[in-house]
């Protein structure tokens, strides 16, 4: 299990790490029979519960440059709501934007830190509401997994 926790205001806020399957051969069932392709897969679910109203979230699946991406976002509002639902109708937009159609690994991270940036100057201009948020970009033509966060948010990678 790998747990990425950052501070707000950390220079070094993103992490890119590439996925591999996790075993050589293929995997069988009890009966024997064999499944085929990967013996990883990449499955996108949502779940929200938030007492406050505070919490927001979102994810696409899209093509960046031939690659397919699997993108994810969770915001964990402070002091209201605004921040955490600016960033649930726009964040996705903005990482879509600043990859500019690029799904290597360094385009990402480079994406996370901008859309991250971007939504930050714009909130500061509208509200004092504030926001942690974790964003997650999984290529899965490439098998490699970028993951942000900024304050006290977290992604986990479960095997």
């Amino acid at each position: 299990m790998v747990s990425e926790k950052t501070g707000g205001g950390d220079p070094d806020m993103t992490r890119s790490t590439s996925l591999e399957s996790s075993s050589p051969s293929t995997p069988s069932l009890e009966d024997g029979a064999s499944l085929a392709g990967p013996s990883w897969a990449c499955e996108v679910g949502e779940s929200q519960r938030s007492l406050k109203g505070e919490d927001c979230y979102g994810s696409r699946r899209v093509a960046l440059g031939g690659d397919e991406v699997v993108l994810a976002m969770v915001a964990d509002g402070h002091g209201g709501s605004a921040a955490s639902k600016y960033c649930e109708q726009r964040l996705l937009d903005y990482f879509i934007a600043a990859a500019d159609g690029d799904a290597c690994a360094s385009s990402l991270r480079g994406a996370c830190e901008a859309c991250l940036a971007r939504a930050h100057s714009e909130l500061i201009e509208v509200t004092t509401a504030g926001s942690t948020v974790t964003l997650v970009a999984l290529n899965l033509t490439r098998g490699e997994l970028t993951v942000a966060n900024v304050g006290d948010s977290e992604g986990w990678l479960v095997p």
